[in-house]
């Protein structure tokens, strides 16, 4: 170190300029230049306790004090081989470079030791990391899928559930390439958390009777594509009748006039109905008429009859009303109640008229040969069909 010359005890002499700054470089290079404090490690990357560090991280230290580069030691276990450490020109960082990758899924532990520029040894200092986990190689697959692949009468309003052999990125999954083409609503598919299964319902009903190819793509969260199995078939059974039943006839006809009092007035619906139910509960005819219902073999037309007597009163307004209640096959009833009119005309006469008397009298003698015939009725009778309808005859002579 530079020496301080003293002439006497009296009187102080430099023995030449003291450049401090150039010696005290000189000293850090040589390491003569002593520090009472010990250096300290005051940071590290990757940092102590920290997780998931990538396998190609290098190690990085930082000091509390200008350090001898050659003197720092790192060791590592499990071991690791490192290649030179490269110091910042200040020694108070390095970076240590591993010469392979590290291990994954493994709890590194790694101690420093190292003297600073003035030869003093560091305090002793360590950190722990752990590394990455292995990146997923493996693709998912298809393990099960409702409706099961082949499965026959498949309901027109079923839901696809689908389930994968590990948890599937929902962003991924895609059925675009269904045929027939049909929306499954995959957007807003049914995710549990782990994301394993999944269930779309569709916005719509499929066709019925109809084989639907449902081939499927997704990727699991390592983005590995699906392998193996990735579609599945099945056919739907035949749809259910959602129309509702009308009334397309009627009789008498709406509005008709002068329909005869015998009419038994009947509806004619666009399908075949359920007979079981009641016809009574939805055919009704104002002002009141009970009615024997009857009906035809398709049961599509239902009449209600009145054998043996008149159903209807003469010059009066009618009107039939079919209610709600009337269901067809399927059970899906009239879409809103049906009515019609008509009007009846007078009482057709069904009566045979009769001869109440002659002049003459039947069989009557001395009749003189001038003398007018009538004939009296029991009603009153068309003339000119009364008329043609007469005729008189003589008996032959005998015995002259």
């Amino acid at each position: 170190m530079k020496q301080l010359a003293f002439a006497s005890f009296t009187a102080l002499t430099l023995s030449s300029c003291w450049n401090f700054n150039a010696d005290l470089a000189e000293c850090q290079k040589s390491g003569d230049c002593l520090t009472a404090a010990p250096p300290t490690l005051i940071a590290s990357n990757p940092a102590h306790d920290s997780t998931d560090v990538a396998i190609t991280t290098d190690f990085t230290l930082f000091f509390s004090e200008p350090m001898r580069t050659g003197s720092v030691v790192l060791t590592i276990s499990p071991p690791v081989a490192l290649k030179p450490a490269v110091f910042e020109e200040d020694g108070m960082s390095g970076v240590f470079e591993p010469l392979a990758q590290l291990s994954f899924s493994q709890l590194y532990t790694v101690s420093v030791s190292g003297k600073d520029i003035d030869g003093n040894d560091m305090t002793p200092a360590s950190f722990s990391f752990t590394t990455q986990a292995a990146p997923d190689m493996t693709s998912p697959t298809l393990i099960s899928t409702v409706p099961s692949n082949g499965l026959n009468n498949v309901a027109v309003t079923a839901k696809l559930i689908l389930t994968f052999s590990e948890a599937i990125d929902p962003s991924s999954l895609s059925l675009e390439n269904t045929a027939p083409q049909f929306d499954w609503g995959v957007g807003n598919g049914e995710w549990p958390i782990e994301t394993r299964t999944v269930t779309l319902t569709p916005p719509q009903p499929m066709q019925g009777e109809t084989m639907y190819v449902v081939p499927i793509a997704a990727r699991d969260m390592a983005q590995n594509p699906l392998m193996g199995t990735n579609s599945v078939a099945f056919t739907t059974a035949k749809a259910p009748d959602t129309v509702p039943p009308e009334v397309v006839a009627t009789a008498p006809l709406a509005d008709a006039m002068m329909v005869s009092p015998n009419v038994s007035p009947s509806v004619t619906f666009s399908e075949a109905m359920d007979a079981a139910v009641m016809a009574s509960s939805y055919f009704t005819i104002a002002p009141s008429v009970t009615c024997n219902f009857m009906w035809d073999p398709s049961t599509t037309t239902l009449t209600c009859s009145h054998p043996g007597q008149p159903l209807l009163m003469p010059n009066t307004a009618y009107t039939v009303t079919i209610g709600t209640s009337a269901k067809d096959k399927a059970g899906v009833a009239l879409a809103a109640p049906f009515s019609f009119t008509f009007t009846t005309g007078m009482m057709q006469d069904t009566t045979p008229p009769t001869v109440m008397s002659t002049d003459p009298a039947d069989g009557g003698t001395g009749v003189q040969a001038c003398a007018n015939i009538a004939v009296t009725f029991s009603e009153s009778m068309d003339k000119t069909e009364t008329q043609n309808a007469f005729s008189i005859s003589s008996p032959a002579k005998t015995g002259e």
